[in-house]
């Protein structure tokens, strides 16, 4: 996940794992993100919250892996607007 996402201490692709970072801003500005694992198929398919803290309202990312020969894409969706990467050397056994 630290390939492509932020800089997390610790990630388990498991239902019911809750994780949190810090992120902001270019003003310094940081906000702590608190999110939850909701739904695993591994090596294709990642849903988790994406809440911030001291904020109401709850978000849900997708991720979801393609293979594409030597490249994989991901494509996020936050709510619903996708977002697609693509990237070489990341196999779909990244999460």
């Amino acid at each position: 996940m630290k390939q492509w996402y932020f800089d997390l201490a610790e990630f388990r692709p498991e239902v019911g794992f809750k994780f949190e970072f810090l992120a902001g801003d270019e003003a310094g500005k940081q906000w702590k993100h608190v999110c939850e694992v909701t739904e695993v198929v591994l090596e294709k398919k990642l849903v988790h919250t994406w809440t911030y803290e001291g904020y109401s309202g709850v978000s849900y990312v997708t991720w979801e892996l393609f293979a594409d020969g030597e490249y994989s894409t991901k494509t996020d969706t936050f709510g619903d607007r996708n977002v697609s990467w693509r990237s070489a050397g990341i196999g779909n056994s990244q999460f």
